[in-house]
């Protein structure tokens, strides 16, 4: 279904970004509203009690309880989810895992309460998730079919913060599992640049880890098709159907960048400066296929690394 304005067609209904601040959820913002949508963010930190802020376009909500006006959800084609605080903006105090399990296990709660209310039957909820679910597997392939691994701290936030989506009574919801998300704009590869422009770059630990990962623009596209495609629901891959380990992702940078790939970082010297996080997001890893986005029909744009990266790069390399 769509409306039509001044002669062009528009998707109907409108779009509700949580976390919309962050790099997936800017760019996928543009891409909505360039599509026609109308897009709405969340205003966490105004104290109003009126059901939208000062600025356009924006719905005051306290993410720690529900939305005081159940009845506005029932507009909204979609509600989307990107919100989490930064998985490795610092190391993991007991302080800041309490943070990261907040911002997302506690928010998507309240969210699930709001949409649960009567008259929001039809809203369609989409929650990031991330493929770190899976735990430490090898060179195990894994779809949405495979058992997930909640031995981990990763591996028990995202089984918790899935948990939390599945209370949605309507059960039109998705768990959007990212695997690691390739954007020149920020994120891991923003991080990877400098030392592998230096010619300081190269594999992490072993080398040997798998590292399941998507460009930016088809993550931003999958979560498109996911608003469009209902009869997708539950745990879906965002993720490329062709994960590298950690030692071919290094070489298909340094290739990229003009550069050599000679410098291997050590794992313990990870682990000293990082702590856990080095065993959890850099040490390990998984090898996941996006199963259900291809049996549904979804078409990669950029499904091999080098080219991903070519394009990612290309206005940021030096000739």
């Amino acid at each position: 279904m769509s409306e039509k304005n001044d002669g062009r067609e528009f998707p109907s209904g409108n779009i509700l970004l949580v976390g919309g601040s962050g790099l997936i959820g800017r760019e996928l913002e543009k891409r909505l509203i360039g599509a026609g949508y109308q897009v709405f963010r969340v205003n966490r930190h105004s104290s109003s009690h009126h059901q939208h802020s000062s600025l356009a376009n924006e719905i005051c909500w306290d993410l720690m309880k529900p939305h005081p006006d159940y009845g506005l959800f029932a507009d909204f084609k979609a509600v989307i989810s990107l919100a989490g605080a930064g998985i490795a903006d610092r190391r993991w105090s007991a302080k800041r895992k309490q943070e990261l399990r907040q911002s997302r296990v506690e928010v998507s709660r309240v969210i699930v309460s709001t949409l649960n209310q009567p008259g929001n039957e039809g809203v369609r909820f989409i929650c990031a998730s991330a493929v770190g679910i899976y735990g430490n597997r090898g060179d195990q392939v894994l779809t949405e079919d495979s058992p997930v691994d909640g031995s981990s701290f990763l591996g028990r936030l995202a089984s918790d913060w899935e948990a939390e989506v599945a209370q949605l009574v309507s059960g039109n919801f998705v768990q959007a599992r990212f695997g690691v998300v390739l954007s020149s704009a920020g994120g891991a590869l923003k991080k990877m640049l400098t030392p592998f422009r230096l010619g300081l770059g190269g594999p992490l630990g072993s080398g040997r880890q798998f590292m399941s990962w998507i460009a930016i623009d088809d993550a931003v596209a999958a979560l498109m098709f996911l608003i469009e495609h209902r009869e997708i629901t539950g745990p879906v891959n965002l993720v490329s159907p062709n994960p590298v380990s950690n030692r071919e992702f290094a070489h298909a940078l340094a290739k990229t960048l003009h550069r050599p790939c000679i410098f291997p970082v050590p794992g313990f010297v990870l682990q000293m400066l990082l702590g856990e996080m080095a065993d959890a997001l850099l040490l390990s890893g998984c090898r996941v296929q996006p199963k259900r986005l291809l049996e549904a029909g979804f078409t990669f744009q950029y499904a091999d690394l080098l080219m991903a990266l070519r394009k990612l790069l290309s206005q940021r390399i030096t000739p």
